[in-house]
């Protein structure tokens, strides 16, 4: 009869903790397999399971310049040292002040397997153009604030958004480069 309590005990212990199952903090994980955790919004993920790390970066940048069918386009591309450089610099306030309208925003993000972690994300930057009159409807000013969504509101770049973009690009490629001991 004691051999069945203590197993009865054990079962309802065993149910018990399956339907409230520990939390563990990220930071306190040591004890599984692996050390390498990244501590997520969400969780945490073990950098040990998981087999294809790649950084990557993706971006809007519009500007009167560009053809109208590419207004609002995504570029994805990885992004490196070099390209750090390149990137930042369509924030510059000194390039876009001159701009008549724009729309830009960036996001550095580590795909870890199929698994999306985004490291930097900057704020959507717009510049809107003077609106021309209805009958000039076709003009590319025009097309720019047609293809806006109702969200979309006045958001210039001042130099201390460029210098963020700059610091959150070389942090996230710091990290990959930390996770990946490159």
């Amino acid at each position: 009869m004691k051999i069945l309590c203590i197993y009865f005990s054990f079962i309802l212990f065993l149910v018990g903790n399956s339907l409230h199952p520990p939390t563990a903090n990220a930071l306190n994980l040591g004890f599984l397999k692996g050390n390498k955790w990244i501590q997520t919004g969400t969780g945490a993920v073990n950098i040990d399971n998981v087999n294809i790390i790649q950084h990557k970066v993706k971006y809007t940048v519009t500007y009167p310049e560009d053809k109208n069918e590419d207004y609002f386009k995504e570029y994805h591309g990885k992004i490196t040292e070099s390209d750090i450089e390149q990137h930042s610099a369509w924030f510059n306030p000194k390039i876009v002040d001159s701009k008549s309208f724009y729309k830009l925003q960036i996001e550095a993000y580590l795909m870890l397997d199929l698994f999306h972690l985004t490291l930097f994300k900057s704020e959507k930057f717009i510049k809107k153009p003077i609106i021309n009159p209805p009958e000039e409807i076709n003009t590319k000013s025009n097309g720019f604030v047609m293809g806006l969504d109702d969200k979309d509101i006045v958001n210039l770049v001042e130099q201390k958004d460029y210098i963020a973009i700059q610091k959150g690009l070389k942090d996230a490629l710091g990290f990959y480069n930390q996770i990946t001991n490159n």
